[in-house]
């Protein structure tokens, strides 16, 4: 039973130690280089939200500085940061296994059995150490192929799933593109070796790795560092390593596939999630293995540095004072009900700031004495009452009808004999990026 097995195993723990040798000369080589070998640039073309950069030398001046010929940082709410020649069509490598993945993950279950072909075991390339004979369940195959960028458990899952075989699962490829709004988008494989009918763009594959990245069971495999078969023509465990070399390195680092063909150059689909915030990046065509993972870094750093929640409002915060119209000279101070957060970035039109005071009679705490308001243009971002923040014991019956009297004469005399509200938050307060990041 060892024969081809032994060699088999042998041949991937060969590949992992040079895997391992080639990380650690390239570091070194790295740290020793000379500051401008990754040719990383900030480009007039580059969008910052809606703002060309050749329009705003400030925005420019902040922007990622990336060697990637293209890419696109995205939030999870489909919220576009920034874009780099996002609509050019250029081949995208191994990161079509994205869409193989999730085209899987809807056409079977995790448990389905997959016999892999001899074509599938001799296909080539980057490999999961498949032999033909070799039997996975889905859910194995998956990280097979999404690992260690099995070309072999790729085309194992599309031979199954495919109904007529490989052109059969492209159809579904293409059909599941179509349903994104993808349009810029075809496939001609599900491993996406070097074929000029194998494209995207930037913009569209921002929209796959947010598809993508809503099945948990797909998360679950591109966020998992190593994984192990048992290989039923072997009787031994293969073990498998992401190619991700941001996984377990970057803070929220969750995925998702690396990807490099000569035609496509070294790409990489990322996802990283802090807190409530997540970002997807796409890098496609960089400069070589490691940029792709520096440009990546470079452009997560800075869609968490300018795409960030801010406390617009807490529950201390005295907001104004408003008029107790059971007295003349009584004012209560108020509050938010409850504090109020927005997730802001930081090149977005101003959003307005609106206060509203009602003064009122009959005030105890926490009883509603107006609102604020904030939007940004049309759009309603948020919105909270305000509160009085003490009780005001009413006036006796004495002390009622000296107010009545003072406000019968007044009618006579003219005479102001109130206090007025008055609002510690401007009612009208524009808030701009540079504000959101100080709050």
């Amino acid at each position: 039973m060892m024969g081809e097995g032994f060699e088999s195993h042998t041949a991937a723990m060969r590949a992992r130690a040079a895997r391992i040798i080639l990380v650690v000369v390239t570091m070194l080589v790295l740290c020793v280089a000379a500051p401008g070998l990754a040719e990383a640039a900030v480009y007039d073309t580059d969008v910052v939200g809606t703002i060309a950069l050749s329009d705003n030398a400030q925005v420019k001046a902040e922007a990622p500085d990336v060697a990637a010929g293209y890419g696109g940082v995205m939030t999870s709410e489909g919220k576009t940061l920034w874009l780099r020649d996002a609509n050019s069509k250029v081949p995208m490598a191994s990161t079509t296994k994205i869409m193989t993945a999730l085209v899987v993950l809807e056409q079977g279950a995790l448990d389905d059995r997959i016999t892999v072909s001899e074509n599938a075991a001799t296909i080539g390339g980057s490999t999961a150490y498949l032999v033909e004979g070799d039997v996975l369940s889905m859910q194995e195959m998956l990280y097979a192929m999404m690992l260690p960028s099995g070309n072999d458990a790729a085309m194992a899952l599309a031979e199954h799933y495919g109904g007529s075989g490989e052109d059969g699962f492209v159809a579904l490829m293409n059909e599941k593109a179509a349903a994104l709004g993808m349009d810029s988008t075809h496939f001609s494989s599900p491993t996406g070796l070097d074929d000029e009918d194998n494209y995207t763009t930037a913009s569209d594959y921002l929209k796959l790795v947010s598809a993508a990245m809503e099945n948990k069971t797909f998360e679950q495999v591109v966020s998992t560092r190593e994984f192990s078969y048992t290989s039923s023509q072997r009787d031994y465990d293969i073990e498998l390593e992401t190619t991700n070399e941001l996984l377990g390195d970057y803070d929220g680092m969750i995925g998702v596939k690396t990807g490099f063909t000569d035609a496509a150059g070294y790409c990489f689909i990322g996802a990283a999630r802090r807190g409530d915030i997540t970002l997807y990046t796409v890098v496609l065509d960089s400069t070589d293995e490691w940029q792709r993972f520096a440009d990546t870094q470079t452009l997560l750093d800075w869609g968490f540095e300018h795409y960030h929640k801010v406390t617009m409002l807490d529950t201390e915060t005295v907001v104004g004072n408003a008029v107790d119209t059971d007295w003349l000279d009584k004012t209560v101070p108020v509050v938010a009900a409850e504090p109020v957060s927005l997730t802001v970035f930081d090149y977005d039109p101003d959003i307005t700031q609106t206060v509203e005071l009602n003064d009122r009679g009959g005030i105890e705490r926490g009883v509603r004495m107006g609102s604020v308001t904030w939007t940004r243009g049309e759009e309603e971002l948020a919105s909270v009452n305000l509160v009085s923040s003490v009780d005001i014991a009413p006036p006796d019956i004495l002390e009622s009808m000296q107010i009545g009297w003072s406000k019968f004469a007044s009618i006579f005399t003219g005479d102001s004999i109130s206090v007025k509200q008055s609002i510690d938050f401007a009612p009208v307060h524009k808030l701009i990026g540079a504000y959101a990041k100080a709050a």
